[in-house]
């Protein structure tokens, strides 16, 4: 999402020219929010399923979720409508004036706003927040509710049925936004990492890519493939090809990729993955999420009175800039702000003397 917000989508490149190619391989950047609801449905779904027969299994997933979200969260809010109320927002509306605006970013619904009004609007980022807190209401239902041998088909047909939802609600051509960011519109990547984490609790599958790692490198060749398809087409968020079958298509690359890093052999890509610059910005990842394009938005506003685009070099040293600035601030928030929050929650145990974790 960096590269998309702070490169991609802030360079005004001539179509036909060099650079125009030379930034063909990012025509996806934006699907960054892809990985990530893949990675929370392999993370969440882990989580479920170790700990479903904890009495208190409600109880602690959902403190030890608020600990880690809302903090943060609030705190950006309050963030952007300063900014908002100073003219600095990426879509001026001023939501301190807007209580029925400011409620739908309280209670995680501002995301049915952004598909009624076709548009993502202020605070925009938040969309994908929205679709993960409704994502955790839901998926616990389903995890605790189903006997195991029954979650693996369910999963599968709510993942199937994703893309027809989203070709119908796209089919006027003028609801982009909410074919973007509804939860039924995007539970594919969600729920195909749920299925990441069962299948990596599963004792034939490790074995299986264990002894066969090719099987793995398979996949993500072939997933790949759908990749190289889109770009040709240039897919883009929210667009009718993107809609219909391409959000699908990431998610499959994604969770390959998480499966092939999971449990595929050792190479320099895991080596890669592993290096230190890498592991800490994963995990400061949510506040750099929540404060990039605030900060971006921020020092163009306050330097050059214009929202954010790289014309000349001084804009490039601008954009520079509010990188710099949204990782020293999302560093700061972990260690200081997040952090010790983040240990309060996890104070709270699982009921583990009724958790019994099965491997078939």
């Amino acid at each position: 999402m960096l590269v998309w917000h702070f490169v991609v989508g802030q360079l005004a490149i001539p179509p036909g020219t060099f650079w125009a190619y030379f930034i063909v391989p990012l025509r996806l950047a934006w699907s960054g929010v892809d990985l990530f609801f893949v990675l929370s449905g392999f993370l969440i779904g882990g989580i479920l399923l170790d700990n479903r027969e904890a009495k208190n299994l409600f109880k602690v997933f959902y403190i030890r979720r608020a600990c880690r979200i809302f903090p943060l969260y609030f705190a950006s809010i309050a963030l952007y409508a300063i900014l908002s109320s100073v003219g600095a927002d990426p879509a001026p509306r001023n939501v301190v004036n807007d209580s029925t605006l400011l409620v739908t970013f309280l209670t995680y619904t501002q995301n049915f706003v952004m598909a009624y009004r076709n548009e993502m609007g202020w605070m925009g980022v938040t969309w994908s927040l929205a679709v993960e807190e409704q994502f955790y209401l839901f998926l616990p239902l389903l995890v605790i509710g189903l006997p195991r041998r029954y979650l693996a088909w369910v999963l599968a047909v709510l993942i199937l049925a994703t893309p027809i939802i989203r070709t119908l609600i796209i089919g006027d051509q003028t609801s982009f936004a909410a074919s973007a960011v509804l939860l039924p519109c995007r539970w594919d990547a969600l729920f195909l990492g749920v299925v990441g984490a069962m299948l990596s609790r599963s004792k034939r599958f490790r074995e299986a890519t264990r002894s066969k790692p090719w099987l793995l490198f398979a996949a993500l060749g072939l997933s790949s493939l759908g990749i190289l398809w889109l770009i040709f087409k240039r897919a883009t968020i929210g667009d009718a090809v993107t809609a219909h079958y391409g959000y699908t298509l990431i998610a499959l690359f994604y969770l390959c990729v998480v499966m092939l890093l999971m449990h595929g052999p050792e190479n320099s890509f895991k080596s890669l993955c592993r290096t230190r610059p890498l592991a800490w910005l994963g995990t400061v990842s949510y506040g750099v999420y929540l404060l990039h394009e605030g900060s971006s938005h921020l020092l163009h506003h306050l330097i050059r009175g214009q929202t954010p685009a790289m014309k000349n070099a001084g804009d490039v040293v601008i954009t520079l800039s509010s990188v710099v600035l949204t990782l020293l601030v999302a560093g700061a928030s972990y260690r200081w702000f997040e952090s010790p929050l983040i240990r309060r929650g996890h104070s709270v145990k699982y009921d583990r003397a009724r958790v019994a974790v099965t491997n078939p």
